[in-house]
Protein backbone atom coordinates (compact mmCIF):
# COMPACT_ATOMS: atom_id res chain seq x y z
CA UNK A 1 0.00 0.00 0.00
CA UNK A 2 2.93 2.29 0.61
CA UNK A 3 4.11 1.84 -2.99
CA UNK A 4 0.76 2.98 -4.34
CA UNK A 5 0.79 6.01 -2.07
CA UNK A 6 4.32 6.91 -3.11
CA UNK A 7 3.48 6.50 -6.79
CA UNK A 8 0.47 8.77 -6.47
CA UNK A 9 2.62 11.46 -4.82
CA UNK A 10 5.26 11.30 -7.55
CA UNK A 11 2.82 11.77 -10.42
CA UNK A 12 3.45 14.37 -13.04
CA UNK A 13 1.35 17.47 -12.15
CA UNK A 14 0.62 18.12 -15.84
CA UNK A 15 -1.07 14.73 -16.19
CA UNK A 16 -3.15 15.31 -13.06
CA UNK A 17 -4.15 18.76 -14.31
CA UNK A 18 -5.15 17.36 -17.72
CA UNK A 19 -7.42 14.77 -16.09
CA UNK A 20 -9.10 17.47 -14.03
CA UNK A 21 -9.71 19.58 -17.16
CA UNK A 22 -11.65 16.85 -18.95
CA UNK A 23 -15.42 17.13 -19.31
CA UNK A 24 -17.44 13.97 -18.85
CA UNK A 25 -20.86 13.21 -20.25
CA UNK A 26 -22.19 13.40 -16.71
CA UNK A 27 -20.94 17.00 -16.45
CA UNK A 28 -22.77 17.86 -19.66
CA UNK A 29 -25.93 16.17 -18.37
CA UNK A 30 -25.72 18.16 -15.12
CA UNK A 31 -25.28 21.40 -17.05
CA UNK A 32 -28.44 20.81 -19.09
CA UNK A 33 -30.33 19.64 -16.00
CA UNK A 34 -29.39 22.76 -14.04
CA UNK A 35 -29.75 25.27 -16.88
CA UNK A 36 -32.78 23.94 -18.77
CA UNK A 37 -34.97 26.88 -17.71
CA UNK A 38 -32.41 29.37 -19.01
CA UNK A 39 -32.07 27.50 -22.33
CA UNK A 40 -35.84 27.11 -22.83
CA UNK A 41 -36.50 30.72 -21.83
CA UNK A 42 -34.15 32.20 -24.40
CA UNK A 43 -35.34 29.75 -27.07
CA UNK A 44 -38.94 30.81 -26.50
CA UNK A 45 -37.90 34.46 -26.41
CA UNK A 46 -36.27 34.01 -29.82
CA UNK A 47 -39.37 32.36 -31.27
CA UNK A 48 -41.67 35.06 -29.87
CA UNK A 49 -39.38 37.79 -31.24
CA UNK A 50 -39.27 36.20 -34.68
CA UNK A 51 -43.04 35.65 -34.77
CA UNK A 52 -43.77 39.23 -33.71
CA UNK A 53 -41.35 40.55 -36.35
CA UNK A 54 -43.01 38.48 -39.08
CA UNK A 55 -46.47 39.54 -37.92
CA UNK A 56 -45.76 43.30 -37.75
CA UNK A 57 -43.55 43.86 -40.82
CA UNK A 58 -45.55 44.33 -44.03
CA UNK A 59 -45.06 41.74 -46.72
CA UNK A 60 -42.95 42.86 -49.65
CA UNK A 61 -42.60 40.88 -52.84
CA UNK A 62 -40.27 41.63 -55.73
CA UNK A 63 -39.97 39.71 -58.95
CA UNK A 64 -37.32 40.26 -61.58
CA UNK A 65 -37.54 38.45 -64.87
CA UNK A 66 -36.18 38.62 -68.36
CA UNK A 67 -38.14 37.45 -71.39
CA UNK A 68 -36.36 36.66 -74.60
CA UNK A 69 -37.90 35.47 -77.85
CA UNK A 70 -36.73 32.07 -78.98
CA UNK A 71 -34.83 31.91 -82.27
CA UNK A 72 -35.77 28.87 -84.30
CA UNK A 73 -34.15 28.06 -87.62
CA UNK A 74 -36.60 27.63 -90.49
CA UNK A 75 -36.05 24.19 -92.10
CA UNK A 76 -37.90 25.29 -95.32
CA UNK A 77 -35.37 28.04 -95.94
CA UNK A 78 -32.43 25.72 -96.67
CA UNK A 79 -30.05 26.49 -99.55
CA UNK A 80 -29.54 23.74 -102.16
CA UNK A 81 -26.18 23.24 -103.78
Amino acid sequence: MTNLHQNSENRNPQIVEAKEDEISLFDIFLFFKNEYQFILGFTLLGFVGAASYLWTVPKQYEVIGQIKMAQIANPNNQQHC
